[in-house]
């Protein structure tokens, strides 16, 4: 019988990306966004915990703060925005790009408390876990009389 390798949640989510990546950079080669008009573009974000939060990390070059859209969920993260390409001197508009992606988190957050900041093109996005459900003894009465 053959060794079976047990495939832990970081290793997919790692090997997902990347075959996202490289199916984008296969249609981007021939100038045209086929993939991103069916499926969307993968925004590339890291992911981390740290302590009692989830940490969502990506590099957005071009885009303004204004033009990033955040949502949280439970149980995953929709980042959306645009960004507008210029033409050098001229400053004539050259294109417009909009991206959307969502991301499922590792466990389950607080949608109410989660926090985010940009600054330099860097998007961070803190998400408090929820708490562990604590289980309360519940006393079983008899029902005879």
């Amino acid at each position: 019988m053959a060794d079976l390798t047990l495939w832990k949640q970081k290793e997919l989510r790692q090997l997902r990306a990347e075959m996202d990546r490289m199916i984008i950079d296969f249609f981007r080669d021939f100038g045209g966004s086929v993939y991103n008009e069916f499926y969307g573009e993968m925004l590339p974000a890291d992911i981390s915990e740290e302590g009692d939060s989830v940490i969502i990390t990506a590099e957005l070059p071009g885009v303004e703060a204004a033009d990033l859209d955040v949502a949280a969920s439970p149980d995953s993260l929709m980042i959306s925005g645009k960004k507008e390409a210029r033409e050098g001197a001229t400053g004539r508009l050259e294109r417009r790009i909009s991206f959307s992606s969502r991301i499922k988190l590792p466990c389950r957050i607080d949608p109410d408390q989660v926090e985010a900041e940009f600054d330099k093109h860097r998007l961070k996005i803190i998400l408090p876990k929820c708490r562990a459900l604590n289980f309360r003894k519940i006393a079983v009465r008899s029902a005879e009389k």
